[in-house]
């Protein structure tokens, strides 16, 4: 007799099994599919952090720029531009991409290649003009924080026309400062009215390397130029990140030597470095928000200190505690702008005389520097 009882079970048993195979290769499979992905990701996430940390400003270096959106600042085809916008992880953040050629179509997003830089040695004529009016235009520290009163000198305070007297001034010296240009769309600037009027005054003013506004711009404030066949090139700034040190030194003001009298001393005296940059930087693995200590240096018997060459590019110098037997100077203080990687700034030979002196050590102290 033929169990139909037990041929059920059975086949319920070999359905069960069937299924927890089956379940257990696409298991699998969801694995395999997760797994590659995780590979895939992988080995993306490095390179987005390594195309980043590569940027150096160098020729040869690539940035990535995206879509800054459109700005209308006048009627007509010659009227807008299609902003470009990067974030070159200097601390600046996201800034806008220039472009210096309007009469050219808009360069594409993505992936671009510094073609110049603009160095020391370039700091005459347009190549001047192009970092001083980049420092002061919309998006970058000159402008934002109203550098010299900027915006009252050669802006509105519209942020859109801002934009298109910076955009247009960059455009004006790049070609050399003519008396009219071609925009998009055979126009020309001219027909902008008092933004190319504006645009010619802060090319004009920004041109040579005397002014006051020049100087006021940090060493290690750089600007890069990107080309590209058949459209318009781009100009961008960035804070180059170069360290350096200094050097100074106490001595006494009676005696106008590094030697202390009676029981002072000349020894202990702290000099402290102050963030100055504009924004947050990091020394190694120490974070340093603007105002804040960043370097600290203690003199030796003979009044000198001098620290490494690791300092901040750009800050101020205080004494922040005096040596035994002398008061501290709290009227003293320097700035430091440190131009080139390495460079020690020397400021012992500039003598700052203060009457501090603490009579009960005999002693009156002044700073060279």
């Amino acid at each position: 007799m033929v169990n139909f009882t037990a041929i059920a079970l059975k086949r319920k048993e070999e359905t069960v099994l069937n299924r927890k195979t089956e379940l257990k290769q696409k298991f699998k499979q969801l694995l395999t599919i997760a797994f590659a992905s995780m590979m895939v990701l992988g080995s993306a996430l490095p390179a987005v952090t390594e195309t980043a940390s590569a940027f150096t400003g160098k020729v040869g270096s690539s940035y990535t720029v995206i879509d800054g959106g459109r700005i209308t600042y006048g009627s007509g085809d010659g009227g807008y531009s299609n902003s470009r916008k990067c974030d070159l992880g200097d601390g600046l953040g996201s800034r806008y991409t220039y472009c210096v050629q309007p009469a050219k179509a808009s360069p594409p997003t993505g992936k671009v290649t510094v073609d110049k830089v603009i160095t020391d040695s370039d700091d005459k004529g347009k190549w001047n003009a192009l970092r001083n009016i980049v420092f002061y235009s919309p998006s970058y520290p000159g402008y934002e924080k109203n550098t010299g009163n900027i915006k009252g000198a050669y802006y509105t305070g519209n942020f859109t026309k801002d934009w298109a007297i910076a955009h247009l001034a960059m455009a004006y010296v790049y070609e050399g400062r003519p008396s009219d240009m071609a925009t998009w769309g055979g126009t020309k600037a001219s027909g902008l009215g008092d933004i190319w009027t504006k645009a010619k005054k802060l090319g004009d003013g920004l041109w040579n390397a005397d002014s006051e506004k020049d100087e006021a711009i940090p060493g290690n404030f750089k600007v890069f130029i990107s080309t590209m066949s058949g459209v318009q090139d781009m100009v961008a700034g960035y804070l180059e990140d170069i360290r350096g040190g200094f050097r100074l030194q106490k001595i006494d003001n009676d005696l106008d030597e590094p030697y202390a009298q009676g029981d002072a001393t000349l020894e202990g005296a702290e000099f402290t470095a102050f963030n100055k940059s504009g924004h947050t930087v990091f020394l190694g693995e120490k974070k340093i928000n603007q105002e804040e200590a960043a370097v600290t240096i203690r003199t030796d018997k003979k009044g000198l200190a001098k620290s490494a060459a690791d300092a901040l590019p750009y800050g101020s110098l205080k004494e922040t505690k005096a040596p035994s037997g002398y008061l501290l100077n709290e009227k003293w203080s320097r700035a430091i702008s440190i131009r080139k990687d390495g460079e020690i700034i020397d400021i012992t030979s500039d003598p700052v005389k203060e009457n501090v002196g603490n009579q009960s050590f005999l002693g009156s102290l002044f700073i060279r520097v």
